[in-house]
């Protein structure tokens, strides 16, 4: 769940940085495996359309939903 509230907080970038790991509250490496789960299960993809690597969900209602969880706390 955290993974999936990161890629939304944090626009899919620098996921697996030590920063947004404190911030989430998960070692690094938990982070890389939640994200691999993700990506599996078809939640997110990588993109690096743009050169610089970033998580996208693929369905943005998901996005939605998961802000909406966010902002009720």
């Amino acid at each position: 769940r955290q993974a999936a509230r990161a890629v939304v907080a944090e626009r899919g970038v620098g996921l697996t940085s030590t920063s947004v790991s404190k911030r989430y509250k998960l070692p690094v490496s938990t982070m890389q495996r939640a994200l691999s789960a993700l990506e599996l299960k078809l939640l997110v993809r990588l993109d690096g359309t743009t050169g610089a690597e970033r998580y996208r969900l693929d369905d943005p209602l998901f996005a939605a939903w998961i802000r909406i969880l966010q902002s009720l706390g």
